[in-house]
């Protein structure tokens, strides 16, 4: 008798637990009044090439405070930071999250206000999401075998705004298609007396590279 009073009390402390990790996690996040259509493109001009279903107002500071005892991933480590994110339809999906560092440790002492993370949901659905959070905001992007890719960014530079929607957004993808006029200028400079030459001297090189990019990749 005493053993199943301790189980229903361990199960009862459990859920009351998995509850108020939700609705804290989710206090970060406030709906916009309106959800009418919002259109934005290439450096956050209004354009027709991507519908947002969804806007929110993040509390960025608060975010950022749920994530300071996030463990960093492979540290063996199980973590107790849960965060929610809202889905294109509007609903939360809460998830279970770690620092993934995708910086050198000499960069990320260097440049301690941007971090990434990566996040694993809590409905057993297999939704993974994977973030950033720099002075410019967050930037997430959460992927499922069940629904479409969802998007999360701000809705112009240092917004407290945020737009979500799914992948199938983009409206107009021929005209959003990517052209590489790598080549053409090439071929530009190929009389010219200065232009490299491709090293084939057989010996390995190591180059340090920054990849700049408007979209979250990592």
């Amino acid at each position: 008798m005493k053993k199943a009073i301790r189980l229903i009390t361990l199960c009862s402390f459990f859920i009351v637990f998995c509850l108020f990790s939700s609705v804290y996690a989710q206090n970060v996040w406030t709906e916009a009044s309106s959800n009418q259509d919002v259109f934005f493109g290439t450096q956050n001009k209004v354009t027709s090439d991507l519908h947002a279903s969804k806007t929110y107002k993040l509390d960025v500071a608060a975010l950022k405070k749920q994530l300071e005892k996030a463990p960093e991933r492979g540290l063996s480590l199980k973590s107790s930071v849960v965060v929610a994110f809202p889905n294109s339809h509007g609903k939360m999906q809460t998830f279970t999250v770690y620092e993934a560092p995708i910086l050198s440790k000499k960069l990320s002492i260097k440049h301690p206000n941007i971090k990434t993370y990566v996040g694993f949901s809590n409905d057993g659905k297999g939704a993974r999401a994977r973030f950033s959070i720099t002075p410019l905001g967050l930037n997430a992007m959460i992927t499922s075998l069940e629904e479409p890719m969802v998007m999360i960014r701000p809705e112009s530079k240092r917004s407290v705004n945020y737009l979500v929607y799914d992948r199938n957004a983009h409206r107009n993808k021929k005209e959003d298609d990517f052209i590489c006029s790598t080549e053409e200028k090439l071929k530009a400079n190929a009389n010219k007396s200065n232009t490299l030459k491709a090293a084939d001297d057989q010996t390995l090189r190591t180059f340090r590279v920054a990849i700049s990019s408007p979209f979250l990749l990592f």
